[in-house]
């Protein structure tokens, strides 16, 4: 009775180190496959760190050229807007030199008519007056 007690605990033995040894198969698997599944999880936590800052650094650059082409149209419209007041200010100097001509001319008009100019030589003095007038 106590050799079949005995095998009998042998075999449990046998049995017990067999389920052990499987299962420490079953945990290496595991582990295994618990290293390889972080691996990769790390490998695209990096791809999509690359992809966020390619798109960040993309943001930027857009948002610097955005900035620089602001800054060109502001210096554009600011010329423009020089451009329109010195072209006001040419038609302003052109009409009013307009007017001065044509008051000299109506000035030396009168005065022929009224007779104040009868020598031929006063009337050469006045035109050369008026000339000189329109001319400054």
């Amino acid at each position: 009775a106590a050799a079949a007690a005995a095998a009998a605990l042998d075999e449990r033995a046998v049995a017990v180190a067999s389920a052990r040894s499987e299962m420490q198969a079953i945990a290496d698997v595991q582990l295994r496959e618990n290293k390889a599944a972080k691996l990769a999880l790390h490998a695209e936590l990096a791809k999509a760190r690359e992809a966020a800052d390619a798109a960040k650094a993309a943001l930027t650059h857009a948002k610097r050229r955005g900035d620089e082409l602001q800054a060109q149209i502001e210096r554009a419209v600011a010329a423009g807007a020089e451009a329109a007041a010195g072209a006001v200010a040419a038609l302003t100097e052109a009409s009013n030199e307009g007017k001065r001509q044509a008051a000299a001319a109506a000035a030396a008009t009168a005065a022929a008519e009224s007779g104040v100019l009868r020598s031929t030589a006063a009337a050469a003095a006045a035109a050369a007056a008026a000339a000189a007038a329109t001319m400054a």
